[in-house]
């Protein structure tokens, strides 16, 4: 009963559904201040993408803290992390995407979650990580052409 779904860049057109839920619209953001707003008032970001090569949105949730919930396919299996940042449901199944929302509100989970989404976040796609990445990788391809 207390629940309430935010829509990031959706349109009001599911408001027609009538379902239980109170619904909030927000219009795409752009800017990083707004969407990090956005990211950490939510208790999870749901992304049911039947196909996502770099999911941003994922990426973006767990740099906030926040667990996403998403299918198992693509790029985000690579992002999200099995209840540990989050649940990765098997595709297509609304069902076990559903279990994952549970599974992730569970109050004994939350904070956890956000934790090692936030520690996710920082270890992975911080610049300092990603700048020794690319780094490394040139170094290499130097070293094979040498």
């Amino acid at each position: 009963n207390d629940m309430e779904v935010v829509i990031l860049g959706g349109s009001k057109i599911i408001q027609d559904l009538k379902l239980k839920f109170k619904f909030h619209f927000i219009p795409k953001l752009t800017d990083d201040f707004s969407l990090s707003l956005c990211y950490s008032s939510v208790d999870l970001v749901v992304l049911p993408s039947r196909m996502e090569n770099l999911p941003n949105m994922a990426t973006e949730a767990q740099s906030c803290g926040t667990p996403v919930v998403a299918f198992n396919v693509t790029g985000m299996s690579e992002c999200v992390s099995h209840k540990k940042t989050g649940y990765l449901a098997k595709p297509y199944l609304f069902d076990d995407l559903a279990r994952g929302i549970e599974w992730v509100i569970d109050k004994n989970q939350s904070l956890k979650l956000s934790e090692e989404a936030r520690k996710k976040a920082v270890d992975l796609w911080n610049k300092n990580s990603v700048a020794q990445k690319y780094f490394d990788l040139y170094k290499n391809i130097l070293e094979k052409n040498h």
